[in-house]
């Protein structure tokens, strides 16, 4: 998250979800589905390209009237739900449904499934949690063979164009957690107050399926816009009562009106104005992430129902904090780990061989690639939290050079051969692991040496390109993981 969160200049609410189906698919040629195919059977073929949501999807999205009650500032929208205040040249991202992209929860039925929301005002948490689709059924208008008259948004209008109201069940999945949104700044790439980056523990859920993406939403919006206003009789403008107006002239002759750079008259005399840079497009935006396609993979049969597994992943891409933004550089996540001794982990990694060229970063250009072995020994005291105090550390942060994996503190206690092949990503030869798959999976291993562990990827630890490096910190005793924030449920 760029902007800010949680503090004093924005609101913010942030929703993860997740997706699964038969046709969703990353694609190995860059054009857009969607402007090279014209049909569910069609689109169904075009393998060469990715697909999330499917072109049925985006047809009745299409085909349906937007909501009026939504705040459209001074744009002209045509009356479809792929015309919005943020889209209102009805641009096409894949099948997405614009008006279900900016606005959560939506009213009509969706693939995704909802994971947690964040927001600054816990007070709306009821709210989410019931009108999630996860509980919640959706109902909508099928127009059939009927592409003459949009689909409408109530009962009674559908019926009179001739078309049936149908209900959509629910996802059958408990609602989805909600607490208060984490702090960050402006300008700060979505680190906190840590200096690090947020952080969601998703207990991925065991759905078992061969194709599945993540997406965070992320909404800021001002306060010139409420929670609850209503813009369905307005044309597009609403006179800011907040500001002690008495109505929409007076707010006209001031300039207190939501439009693209609005002059304002803060001293009611008409000699003086002030431009405003607003551009209302952008007044209160919803930004969106999406992963590329992963599984879920059934929970190996030799683990125990109870134990904990954690995944231990790569994030960002090729390149300098320049190069790779909005992106960032190279991390382990979670950077820190912290679990009990007993707990499982799992580590795995993807990266691609198609980043821009001539990036900044170590072996073939374009590519991505990662390993992890244990840092060097401490050279200098530093100084730990005191709750920590009674771990043995293995490995220093500030080294560059890693442990010879004949020391006598194997990596988390784990056998000769893991510790090779999470050096080698595998089973690379080639000392910049060009030779190594992009993806790399280290099956579950069950941890139970004690300790603070340092590691790093010795490809990526360049001063240009920041380091790549983390931590494990194993404890003898059970974890009990709660959050902190301000939380609904």
């Amino acid at each position: 998250m760029d902007d800010s969160c949680h503090n004093d200049t924005t609101r913010c609410e942030i929703v993860l979800q997740y997706m699964c189906g038969g046709n969703v698919r990353d694609g190995t040629d860059e054009g857009r589905l969607g402007d090279n195919c014209d049909s569910a059977e069609t689109c169904d073929a075009a393998t060469e390209y990715g697909m999330h949501e499917d072109f049925t999807y985006y047809d009745r999205c299409a085909h349906r009237v937007r909501s009026k009650g939504l705040f459209a500032g001074n744009q002209k929208l045509v009356n479809n739900a792929t015309s919005t205040r943020q889209n209102p040249t009805e641009n096409k991202y894949g099948f997405e449904c614009p008006e279900e992209k900016d606005y959560y929860p939506y009213w009509q039925p969706t693939p995704w499934r909802d994971i947690a929301i964040f927001t600054d005002d816990v007070s709306r948490c009821a709210y989410y949690q019931q009108e999630s689709e996860n509980v919640k059924a959706r109902w909508w208008c099928d127009m059939g063979s009927n592409r003459n008259e949009r689909a409408e948004l109530s009962a009674a209008a559908c019926r009179m164009l001739g078309g049936r109201w149908r209900q959509a069940p629910s996802q059958g999945l408990p609602p989805p957690e909600c607490s208060q949104a984490p702090v960050s700044t402006n300008n700060y790439f979505g680190n906190g107050l840590s200096r690090t980056a947020h952080v969601y523990n998703w207990v991925v859920p065991n759905t078992v399926h061969p194709s599945c993406v993540f997406r965070i939403r992320y909404n800021v919006t001002p306060s010139e816009v409420g929670f609850d206003d209503d813009f369905r009789f307005t044309d597009g403008l609403k006179h800011l009562e907040r500001y002690g107006l008495s109505g929409q002239d007076e707010a006209e002759r001031a300039g207190y009106v939501l439009e693209d750079e609005p002059h304002v008259d803060l001293f009611g005399d008409g000699l003086f104005k002030l431009a405003l840079d607003i551009d209302v497009k952008s007044f209160g935006s919803t930004y969106e992430d999406r992963s590329h396609v992963f599984s879920i993979a059934p929970r190996p049969a030799d683990i125990a129902q109870s134990a904990s597994i954690y995944n231990v992943n790569v994030r960002g891409k090729r390149g300098n904090i320049v190069q790779v933004f909005p992106s960032v550089e190279y991390d382990f996540v979670p950077n820190t780990l912290e679990i009990s001794s007993g707990d499982y982990v799992h580590f795995q990694w993807t990266g691609s061989d198609q980043n821009p060229a001539n990036n900044a970063g170590q072996g073939t250009d374009r590519t991505d690639r990662s390993n992890i072995i244990l840092l060097g020994e401490p050279v200098y005291p530093k100084g730990e939290f005191d709750q920590l105090s009674s771990l043995s550390r293995f490995g220093h942060w500030p080294r560059s050079y890693p442990a010879s994996l004949e020391s006598g503190h194997p990596f988390l206690g784990l056998t000769r051969h893991d510790r090779i092949s999470l050096a080698r990503s595998g089973d690379s030869t080639d000392s910049l692991l060009n030779d190594a798959s992009a993806y790399f999976s280290l099956p579950p291993r069950r941890i139970d040496a004690t300790g603070i562990y340092y590691y790093m990827g010795t490809r990526n630890n360049r001063f240009s390109n920041r380091d790549q490096k983390g931590r494990i910190i194993v404890h003898s005793s059970a974890m009990d993981r709660r959050s902190i924030r301000r939380r609904f449920n």
